[in-house]
Order: C-alpha cells, then structure tokens, then sequence
C-alpha cells in the first residue's frame, strides 16, 4: 500500500492519452497505471504505468505530471525503465529535480499491486 495519507487515482485516461504518446519501446501495450498525488509538490502526480513490449517481460515505469488529464500538463519520466522506454524528458533535469530516490515513486508502485 502507498504511503500514510497517499490516495491512489485512476490514471488510465493519462496513460494511455498520454504517457503512450511518448514511448518508444517496440510493440507496446498498456495494461494498467495509478497515480499518486505528491505530498511534497503541490501540483504534481507521480503515476506508475505497468505495459509490456515486444520480447520484455511486464514492465513499471512511473512517469511524473502536473495534471492527470491528456494535454493538461507536462509528462516526466522519473525512474529508469520510464526514460528508457519512453522519450519523456527525465524530471531530474527540472527545476523541481524530481529523481526515482522520491519516495513517491514507490508509493506510485505500490498502487499497482
């Protein structure tokens, strides 16, 4: 479960209207995603999309947001299976410096099981 006091959200719309624009692995296939609002940013969603690809296994990235609605916002690629799967500019090179060591990423994953 995520962390004390973190809500998961649907983030299917986002995921498949979205973050699915942006990936580059071969043979794709979204199969579910859940986000997480930040309790440390005030506008930003940590969303964990779990997707499998051609000659991989089922995978989770977790993607960061400042909306969970297509378009609404701008997409990161926070951990490393979501930079190498998607070309999603890293949120470590934002202001925010969003990194995979925030605790949210788990917590995004966490929703997922």
């Amino acid at each position: 479960m995520p962390s004390a006091g973190a809500e998961c959200l649907e983030a299917t719309n986002l995921a498949m209207n979205g973050i699915m624009k942006g990936t580059t692995g071969e043979g794709m296939t979204f199969v579910s995603a859940k986000a997480i609002k930040s309790p440390d940013f005030s506008k930003v969603y940590f969303i964990a999309m779990k997707f499998s690809a051609t000659g991989v296994e089922d995978q989770v990235g977790v993607w960061a947001s400042n909306s969970l609605e297509p378009g609404g916002g701008l997409i990161m690629a926070i951990d490393g299976v979501a930079q190498q799967f998607s070309d999603w500019g890293p949120g470590s090179s934002t202001t925010a410096k969003i990194s995979a060591a925030d605790p949210s990423v788990a917590a995004a994953k966490s929703c997922l099981r």
